[in-house]
């Protein structure tokens, strides 16, 4: 029953939090060339250039960088920074559909890991509550009657340009 609850979760990540993923078009061109260089495996770069950009205007929301460098050291396999980020992440905006659903992902990458069948069940709990926490803030439109998950509210057809 379980394997099907993440089953399910994965496939409702497929239809809607692919496209919740940031545009190029929506990140500054630093960011841009970040993602980029993650995007050609290099990790390394990629995450100096992020904390660079984060350094740089240390006062200012960093949802954006968090979000990013969460996700360059994900595909590094450096789940435990990956962690951190997306929880930064989720701590700078409750409402980040995109930080729950990778906690989530991380908590069940951890959990396939362990020996100790109460750790792995209780990190797989904490996966489905992350995901849970996903699906309830990327099914509510962030205005009236607005069609648009809220990481994309930018594109909200209620609101004038």
């Amino acid at each position: 029953m379980r394997k099907i609850i993440a089953w399910g979760l994965v496939a409702c990540f497929v239809l809607v939090a692919v496209p919740l993923t940031l545009s190029a078009d929506e990140r500054n061109p630093v960011m841009r060339h970040a993602i980029d260089l993650a995007k050609e495996g290099k990790y390394d770069e990629a995450i100096a250039t992020i904390k660079k950009v984060m350094e740089s205007n240390p006062s200012a929301s960093n949802l954006e960088a968090h979000l990013s460098l969460g996700l360059v050291y994900y595909k590094a396999k450096q789940y435990d920074n990956s962690f951190s980020e997306f929880t930064k992440a989720s701590e700078e905006n409750s409402d980040s559909a995109m930080a729950y659903y990778f906690l989530g992902l991380i908590n069940e990458k951890i959990a396939i890991g362990r020996n100790n069948k109460q750790e792995e069940m209780a990190l797989k709990y904490k996966a489905l509550e992350s995901w849970k926490k996903y699906l309830e803030i990327s099914s509510q439109p962030t205005c009236p009657g607005c069609p648009i998950v809220p990481f994309r509210h930018s594109l909200c057809p209620n609101e004038p340009i």
